[in-house]
């Protein structure tokens, strides 16, 4: 928690001690993140008071003092490396989605009038993708890394082993998308099984936000290593350079020649029942792929504002409003951002009943490179006689919804609970077009020049 109380904010030095104090009446316990609520609130606190006693905007205080994208590379002064971030464009989005300068006249109004309404900033930086030294220096038997098996079965169908489990947020579907996207089939056609230790490769399961990080680059990586055995057997069966073979549509076919091809059914079945077509080609179709983060962790990061009303005759709170901005990297699924972000605004204090999101922290899927991205979430208190909208999450990204539900993921134990999330599927992928398995989109969310949204 120490390392992490200088937040985003650039400091040229800092001293720090800690006391741990056993009670029964605490403002706040731990809550998820391991510590980093009360680092944030520790930190975010001490910002205050700075504006307070030089008489300045707490906003404009942290615009002063947070890391720039000059700084970057930035070494924290608890010595966190910051290797990329959105510290000053979260707070512009937050105070832009949020309408600051409004908020603030409509809080002078309302004190006027006898009310206590206040407003809270915070911008934080959260450790996320640890890697085997976040663990393995202490000696806990506990995996940094994490594997991937996939294999093109004779049907044409192909499955795939995970390390990370499924704890009911949507991770089978999120890797699905991967493969059918990287490998150009039907979402329909990938299989993901969890969940059996005596089946699937070794790895360290979901914890510490490492799914998609971690979990999601071994997968990325395993597929990138199948479709290299498919092409080399391919070629094979085609007289050709594996290098001229490009997989589309679940076929492989000779570039510049796409009348000569063979289907993905094709190709297994020779591989697994005629192999000594293969001219000496190893007849396997099955790649596994572990993968750690090279570093000890990745940092996300985000800014959040809430307003807030105090009754000073019974104590108590009630949430006006929350809006939420978080770096979300490369989105795989906005429907399963859309459900952690409502899921995560249902926090302790301020339930349903109250206006407020907890945005999700999204995770960079280590295995190759993103571009920033942010994410903003303002939900806001609806009429009780009035229901929300209805809203299909397929009309709005076909492109990363897909999959009629139809498919043959068992999900392992416990099954994927986001399957009638599962609306379009999988579209070709132009042989030109980088092999990356999602593009930064947002649910609705208006497009920026910048390439950031917010919804």
């Amino acid at each position: 928690m120490l390392r992490l109380l200088p937040g985003p904010y650039r400091l040229r030095s800092y001293d720090a001690a800690l006391r741990v104090v056993a009670q029964n009446k605490v403002v706040t316990s731990q809550y998820r993140a391991v510590g980093h609520p009360i680092a944030t609130a520790v930190t975010e606190s001490m910002i205050d008071l700075v504006a307070r006693d030089l008489t300045l905007d707490p906003a404009e205080v942290r615009r002063r003092n947070l890391v720039r994208p000059e700084d970057l590379p930035y070494t924290s002064a608890a010595g966190n490396v910051f290797d990329s971030g959105s510290y000053q464009a979260a707070l512009a989005r937050l105070l832009e989605a949020a309408g600051y300068e409004r908020l603030r006249r409509d809080q002078r109004e309302a004190r006027a009038r006898g009310r206590h309404v206040g407003i809270g900033l915070a911008c934080f930086v959260e450790l996320t993708g640890p890697g085997a030294q976040f663990y393995g220096v202490g000696g806990a038997p506990i995996s940094g890394q994490e594997g991937t098996t996939l294999r093109l079965e004779p049907g044409g169908a192909i499955t795939a082993l995970v390390g990370v489990t499924n704890q009911g947020q949507g991770t089978h579907t999120a890797l699905a998308q991967i493969i059918a996207d990287e490998l150009d089939v039907h979402l329909e056609d990938v299989s993901v099984l969890s969940g059996d230790t005596a089946v699937v490769p070794y790895g360290g399961g979901t914890w510490a936000s490492r799914g998609m990080p971690i979990g999601g680059g071994a997968t990325l990586l395993a597929a990138r290593a199948l479709g290299e055995r498919i092409r080399t057997v391919a070629a094979a069966l085609l007289e050709a350079d594996p290098a001229d073979i490009q997989l589309d549509g679940g076929r492989a076919v000779v570039r510049g020649s796409p009348g000569r091809g063979l289907s993905y059914t094709e190709i297994a079945r020779a591989a697994h029942f005629r192999s000594n077509e293969l001219g000496g080609v190893e007849p396997s179709l099955e790649a596994t792929v572990h993968y750690t983060n090279p570093t000890a962790w990745t940092f996300t990061n985000g800014a959040h504002l809430a307003v807030a009303e105090v009754d000073v005759e019974t104590g108590a709170v009630r949430v006006l409003r929350y809006v939420a901005v978080d770096d979300c990297g490369r989105m795989v699924n906005p429907a399963l951002v859309e459900g952690q972000i409502a899921g995560g605004g249902d926090c302790p204090g301020t339930r349903r009943r109250a206006q407020g999101a907890l945005c999700l922290r999204r995770r960079r899927a280590a295995a190759h490179d993103h571009p920033d991205g942010l994410r903003g979430a303002d939900l806001r208190r609806r009429p009780a006689d009035r229901e929300a909208p209805h809203r299909d999450p397929g009309t709005d990204d076909r492109r990363r919804l897909q999959g009629s539900g139809r498919g043959r993921r068992d999900g392992g134990a416990g099954g994927d609970p986001q399957r009638g999330q599962r609306r379009a599927r999988t579209t070709g992928r132009d042989a030109h077009r980088p092999a990356d398995h999602a593009r930064p989109r947002g649910l609705g969310a208006p497009a920026r020049e910048d390439g950031l949204r917010y919804g």
